[in-house]
């Protein structure tokens, strides 16, 4: 069920049906699980919990390889309905890697952004979106940047495309393999 889930808060009554474990016993599992480095739940950013949402975190896994033989998928990626999960969670593993502090940012009104990371003290949102042109900036992405107004923000997607200014944001419109 968490494999299924990649990329999504973890929905602690559905895996409790499923499993049939308890919340304790399930969050004693998810526990193990995260110190096996087999998964990694990610926690919400938030300044005000009035206006967003600070419960549930988001799971990823260490191993797409592993994730993959857990729900029997090893096609290419243009004949994957869960495409866009494997490539969150791969930028995922990238932000791993350096070492971040990994949030995620959503509000009451369902707007999400995939990442927020703090660098220098600075908040970067990263959002993984196929995207038709750089004029198309994600409602969830462009409310978040009205919000917080960050210095600069990440759009990992299938092309590149010059930066652009988004009010105090400078939006990076860079290819998720460059990652």
């Amino acid at each position: 069920a968490l494999a299924v889930q990649i990329g999504q808060l973890i929905n602690y009554n559905e895996l409790g049906q499923i499993s049939r474990y308890d919340y304790i016993t399930l969050k004693k599992y998810l526990n193990i699980l995260e110190k096996t480095f087999i998964c990694q739940p990610i926690r919400p950013f938030f300044s005000n919990r009035r206006k967003e949402i600070s419960k549930n975190p988001k799971i990823y896994f260490f191993d797409t390889g592993l994730r993959n033989y857990i729900v029997s998928n090893f096609n290419q990626l243009d004949k994957r309905g869960d495409k866009g999960q494997l490539y969150e969670n791969f930028i995922f593993t990238q932000l791993l890697k350096q070492e971040l502090k990994i949030n995620y940012w959503r509000n009451k009104n369902q707007a999400e952004v995939d990442f927020i990371v703090n660098v220098d003290n600075q908040l970067i949102p990263i959002e993984s979106k196929s995207l038709a042109n750089k004029s198309t900036l994600p409602k969830s992405m462009a409310t978040f940047l009205k919000e917080y107004q960050p210095p600069h923000a990440l759009i990992l997607g299938d092309e590149e495309y010059p930066a652009s200014q988004r009010e105090k944001t400078l939006v990076h419109f860079i290819p998720r393999w460059f990652v």
